[in-house]
């Protein structure tokens, strides 16, 4: 994941772990869990608000895995 202006994400999973990867535009990577800890579905990436989001409930969580509303 390169580039110099842009941001990247990406959902993958590791062996049993659903793994949310971002990179900012310096190239530093953060690598967290993709699991909501409400309801434990997986989040996806909401490009307009540069959040992760539940599709279950809504709660949202920054690019760097930190909630920031339920």
């Amino acid at each position: 994941m390169e580039g110099s202006n842009t941001i990247s994400m990406i959902l993958m999973q590791d062996d049993l772990d659903k793994l949310a990867v971002y990179c900012n535009p310096k190239n530093k990577t953060w690598v967290f869990s993709a699991v909501c800890s409400h309801l434990g579905r997986s989040v996806g990436w909401n490009n307009a608000e540069k959040s992760w989001d539940c599709p279950c409930h809504g709660s949202r969580f920054d690019c760097y895995g930190k909630m920031i509303s339920r």
